[in-house]
């Protein structure tokens, strides 16, 4: 239908797009259409600011002593970037979409560049059940609930008006975020949890780090140990330092004493998802300063989100916490239930 209006040669491009969704998930397919207008009406275009090689081409100046040249004709390259330098875009939702809507748009581009009123078409009714895709995201029975089942705080759960994927995905967005580790020269940063925890998402922060197998150290909570760890300070060697002691480690004040005395710049808590939150609050006190927790088996328990605010998440499984894999864990978690 387009080169049947603008000509057989009539530069035309259509292609499929996803709109919506949660950071690129979950998202709908989409139709755009993209019409180049004739050259000889480019100047009724509509834009901002043309590019630069028309700009310099419309103000070529004549010779002294000779006529002024009239504008130059912009070649096909220039009117492809003027075009692609547009904001101009169609997108029409996944549903049956009728031809009447392309003629109505081409329409509406012929009157753009020919500066004329757009013609009288036949509108566009979307089927009726397109209009649910048409009109925003779709809303979600139930989540609330759901979240709620499996441990989620009220903070971080979305409004009843609000729930979508989307709601979901921007209170998530308001989880505390964990700060960076420091990796400049003598930093010493801490692991703190029971052994397999700690050694665990010591290996993970060492890794995201790109720190060397050689900066991982195991120690005594002793002076010998606490000197060792001064001397890689002193040599401006980075040090990730591990520290067992579990939520109900007998001798938590003492690794809490030993802790303190290394002066670290970072302290990272690691426990297990399946810990009830009552007790890593109490175990946090005694450790005294924790700067970010790193959970772990979160598909080993029946409620991944009730550690959710307790402290900012850096490591979720050994991957680095992010809104997405949030909405990812939970959805997860919710589908999975029995109903």
């Amino acid at each position: 239908m387009a080169r049947a209006e603008f000509g057989s040669d009539a530069p035309v491009r259509c292609w499929k797009t996803r709109t919506g969704g949660v950071l690129g998930f979950f998202a709908r397919e989409a139709f755009v259409a993209g019409i180049t207008p004739p050259a000889g009406a480019i100047k009724a275009v509509k834009t901002p600011r043309p590019p630069r090689a028309l700009r310099e081409a419309e103000a070529v100046e004549a010779p002294p002593g000779q006529p002024e040249l009239a504008p130059a004709t912009p070649d096909r390259e220039s009117l492809s970037l003027l075009v692609e330098g547009t904001n101009d875009e169609l997108t029409i939702g996944s549903a049956p979409v009728p031809a009447a809507v392309f003629s109505e748009v081409l329409a509406e581009a012929q009157a753009a560049v020919s500066g004329a009123d757009v013609g009288a078409h036949p509108q566009w009714s979307p089927p009726r059940n397109a209009l649910t895709a048409l009109t925003g995201p779709e809303r979600i029975e139930g989540l609330n609930d759901s979240l709620a089942s499996i441990g989620v705080p009220r903070s971080y759960r979305p409004k009843e008006t609000e729930a979508t994927l989307d709601g979901l995905a921007r209170v998530l967005a308001t989880l505390p975020v964990a700060p960076t580790a420091p990796i400049c020269g003598g930093s010493v940063i801490v692991v703190v949890g029971a052994a397999r925890e700690a050694q665990a998402a010591a290996r993970d922060l060492q890794a995201q780090l790109g720190l060397a197998p050689s900066d991982l150290l195991t120690v005594d909570r002793t002076d010998a140990g606490r000197q060792k760890v001064a001397r890689r300070r002193a040599s401006n060697r980075v040090t990730v330092l591990v520290v067992e002691a579990s939520l109900r480690s007998r001798d938590l004040a003492v690794a809490a004493s030993w802790i303190e005395q290394v002066t670290p710049d970072y302290v990272l808590g690691a426990v297990a998802a399946t810990a009830k939150r009552a007790d890593v609050d109490h175990w946090r006190a005694r450790v005294g300063r924790l700067d970010a927790l790193a959970l772990s088996r979160l598909g080993h328990t029946a409620s991944p989100g009730e550690l959710m605010g307790l402290l900012p998440i850096a490591f979720l499984d050994g991957e680095e916490a992010s809104t997405l894999r949030w909405v990812l864990t939970l959805l997860r978690t919710t589908l999975e239930r029995p109903q």
